[in-house]
């Protein structure tokens, strides 16, 4: 059959047209649902087989982008692996971007996306609004741990308010009052409201906010956050404990209080976030706030699966649990005084 008088005869009966035809028969999931369906109609009309659209999506549009700040952090490890899993058993390719989006690197992203044929992007990443809803555009996109609320893109994290407050409810309950945090840059939502469940920890209990217990650390670095915790103790308002909100901070803790010939948890409990698997490894162990990191993977995978094949049913976002794994730099060990 001639194929021009065949696209002739689609175009006709689904009131598509030729470009668009022809760019279906060449990568199907190239266009919208609404289009693909119409030809399909046409196609089905005219006695056509369309087998050869689920073929062809075996082998384009088969890659997820995982867009993650930095593999330095052993946290991304595990969420990666469940992410992994998932896009395995659903035929898909997972490959890792550590972009910085950026008003000036936007263009090139979007181009890595086109050119690797993604389907679809996860990021942990902080991203502007405008140019997660110009990606949002371009691919589906699900926001996992890290979410920027200001659009209505779904997520899969945790609650951040409520698990740093379990964490500072857990030092108070062992006779701490001078509690420090070692907090993340503010920029991110995650040390936003991480600050805020320690305020209110403090509040409830009606210990007074001290601002010069509260540090904030420009990135998740374990060499400044030495010199910071250096600077913390050595300073005139030393604390008798310390909320970290990454487990890389709560070890370069470790390792300053004990340089300074001061003994954990004795005279500083310290309490880490993420409970990576390093925080079992040192001396002491780290008490610290698991949370579900295979499964935060697992879960943002398939939620972006389902938004690639453009199921009906409405996505919810997810906040999975968190739980303090208790270890011995927090031990039970009541201060009396």
């Amino acid at each position: 059959m001639n194929k021009k008088a065949t696209y002739n005869e689609i175009s006709t009966l689904s009131n598509v047209s030729i470009a668009t035809i022809s760019r279906f028969m060449n990568k199907p999931f190239s266009v919208k649902k609404e289009t693909r369906e119409k030809i399909l109609e046409a196609m089905q009309k005219l006695g056509m087989d369309s087998s050869f659209i689920e073929n062809k999506k075996s082998i384009e549009n088969n890659v997820i982008i995982f867009n993650i700040p930095s593999l330095i952090n052993p946290i991304y490890s595990e969420i990666i692996a469940g992410a992994k899993d998932c896009a395995n058993r659903n035929r898909y390719n997972l490959l890792i971007s550590e972009d910085v989006i950026t008003d000036r690197s936007i263009n090139n992203f979007i181009d890595m996306l086109k050119t690797s044929n993604a389907a679809g992007l996860i990021t942990t990443n902080i991203i502007p609004t405008n140019l997660l809803e110009e990606i949002n555009n371009v691919v589906p996109v699900i926001q996992c741990g890290e979410h920027n609320t200001a659009l209505s893109l779904p997520y899969v994290s945790i609650d951040d308010i409520q698990a740093s407050k379990k964490a500072v409810d857990y030092l108070i309950s062992l006779g701490r009052r001078k509690i420090a945090i070692l907090n993340g840059p503010l920029e991110y939502k995650y040390a936003k409201d991480r600050l805020i469940g320690y305020q209110q920890s403090l509040i409830s209990a009606d210990i007074p906010l001290d601002y010069n217990l509260i540090y904030e650390i420009p990135k998740i670095n374990y060499d400044i956050a030495c010199a910071t915790c250096h600077q913390l103790i050595n300073s005139k308002n030393r604390p008798d404990a310390i909320f970290a909100v990454s487990d890389i901070y709560a070890i370069a803790a470790i390792k300053t209080i004990k340089q300074n010939h001061l003994k954990v948890p004795n005279d500083i409990a310290v309490i880490g976030f993420d409970n990576i698997f390093l925080t079992y490894m040192t001396s002491p162990t780290i008490t610290s706030v698991s949370q579900p990191k295979y499964q935060l993977g697992i879960y943002s995978c398939s939620m972006l699966i389902q938004r690639i094949n453009k199921e009906e049913s409405p996505l919810e976002s997810m906040k999975l649990e968190t739980e303090i794994i208790i270890r011995e730099s927090t031990a039970n060990w009541l201060k009396t005084n």
